[in-house]
C-alpha cells in the first residue's frame, strides 16, 4: 500500500506564487493549500519547483505562519515541523481531526534566486511518499495534486 495515495478526486493540495514577478536574486515565496480534506489529523508536504530560461531557485526555507486566520490546524494542539533538507512540511493534531473544506494554509516554501536566474519557475507538489495526508485513525487519505504556483523572473526573455 502505497503511504502517498492519488485520488481521482477529493482532496487537492495546490500551491500558489505569493509574488507573481521577481527580480534575478530575490527571494520567491510559495504558499501550499489544502483542499476537500475531512477528518485531517497529520500532512507532510513537499513541493518541487521547475523550469526558467537560466539560474535557478535554491530553496531556502519552510515555514508555517500557525497564526494566519486560514491555517488548516488553527486554534488546535499541534507537533510541527519543517525539513528543510528533504524540502517537506510536517505537522499534525494531538487528538482528532479537522475538516478542511475550502483552501486552508499548509505552509510557505521559499527559495533563493540566483543572480543569473531568468524565465518562469513553476512550483507543484511532490507527488511521491514525501507528500501524504493522514486522517484520525492514521490511515492514507488519497489526494491530488491541484494547481501550480508560478513566478516571472527577471526581464521576460524574447521568444
Amino acid at each position: 500500500a502505497s503511504t502517498a495515495p492519488i485520488a481521482p478526486a477529493g482532496p487537492t493540495v495546490n500551491v500558489k506564487a505569493v509574488q507573481a514577478t521577481a527580480a534575478a536574486g530575490a527571494l520567491v515565496s510559495f504558499d501550499v493549500y489544502l483542499s476537500g480534506a475531512s477528518d485531517l489529523r497529520g500532512y507532510q508536504v513537499a513541493v518541487d519547483v521547475t523550469g526558467g530560461d537560466n539560474g535557478k531557485l535554491t530553496l531556502a526555507d519552510i515555514h508555517q505562519d500557525v497564526n494566519r486566520a486560514d491555517w488548516v490546524f488553527a486554534g488546535q494542539q499541534i507537533v510541527n515541523a519543517s525539513d528543510l533538507n528533504g524540502g517537506r512540511v510536517v505537522a499534525a493534531l494531538w487528538n482528532g481531526g479537522v475538516d478542511a473544506g475550502s483552501m486552508k494554509y499548509i505552509g510557505t516554501f521559499s527559495y533563493q534566486a540566483s543572480a543569473d536566474a531568468s524565465g518562469t519557475f513553476t512550483a507543484k507538489v511532490r507527488v511521491s511518499e514525501d507528500t501524504a495526508l493522514r486522517d484520525s485513525n492514521s490511515s492514507p487519505i488519497g489526494y491530488q495534486a491541484g494547481a501550480v504556483g508560478s513566478v516571472q523572473i527577471g526581464a521576460t526573455r524574447a521568444k
